[in-house]
């Protein structure tokens, strides 16, 4: 009869093999097992990880369960996080989320999808990757090719073609126009835009006040010289 207290249980535990089990299996192996003499990963590798002991990690370009899966096409650099996909170096103009799979929405454009499109139009997207607008019509306050420039000192409203000429010192908001410092003599309104009827009435009368001493002036100077 074999007593049973004096057969060995082999084996090591779970994440050790090799002689007394002092060796440790690889942190990438499946559930860290491992064989119990070479190490070779029972159940393969975690994501990311090739090789009979899991301890390389996808060629460059490559990720995921068995580094089967390619990095997106939209990632700004060709190379991508090993084990999830994510693009290290951002994405291509025009695309955006982790792995660059997502187009930008209407509204915005460039790398990474972070510059906001300035169209006229909302309903009409704006080139996703340098921005232009459909017929190059910009929102109010912008222009350039890209709608990305406010508008210059003086100039205001779609595409900037407005100009702030009768404001004090030509100085007006980009969007509407409205005049920062007010209007320049003669003119009122919030873009001083309407003429100063008093304004002109008063100047004809001091022009029409000169001109009658003008006359006067010619009549005397004749009759001394009669």
């Amino acid at each position: 009869m074999v007593d049973l207290c004096e057969i060995e249980i082999g084996g090591c535990p779970v994440g050790k093999y090799g002689v007394n089990c002092k060796m440790n299996c690889s942190a990438n192996c499946i559930s860290k097992s491992c064989d119990l003499d070479n190490g070779n990963c029972t159940y393969g590798c975690t994501d990311g990880w090739v090789n009979e002991r899991c301890n390389e990690t996808c060629s460059e370009g490559l990720f995921g369960k068995q580094c089967l899966h390619k990095c997106s096409p939209n990632c700004y650099m060709t190379f991508c996080d090993h084990v999830t996909g994510k693009c290290n170096g951002g994405c291509n103009k025009g695309w955006t989320d982790y792995n660059c799979s997502e187009a930008c929405d209407n509204s915005y454009y460039g790398y990474n999808c972070t510059e906001k499109c300035n169209c006229l139009s909302e309903s009409e997207p704006c080139d996703k990757s340098t921005g232009m607008c459909p017929d190059g019509k910009c929102n109010k306050g912008w222009s350039g090719n890209s709608c990305n420039e406010e508008c210059s000192e003086g100039y205001y409203g779609v595409n900037c073609f407005g100009y702030c000429n009768n404001c004090l010192n030509t100085s007006c908001e980009i969007y509407e126009g409205n005049c920062t410092y007010g209007c320049s003599f003669e003119f009122s309104g919030s873009q001083c835009k309407k003429a100063d009827f008093q304004s002109l009435e008063a100047r004809g009368l001091v022009t029409a006040i000169i001109g009658g001493v003008c006359a006067a002036v010619f009549v005397i100077t004749r009759l001394v010289h009669l």
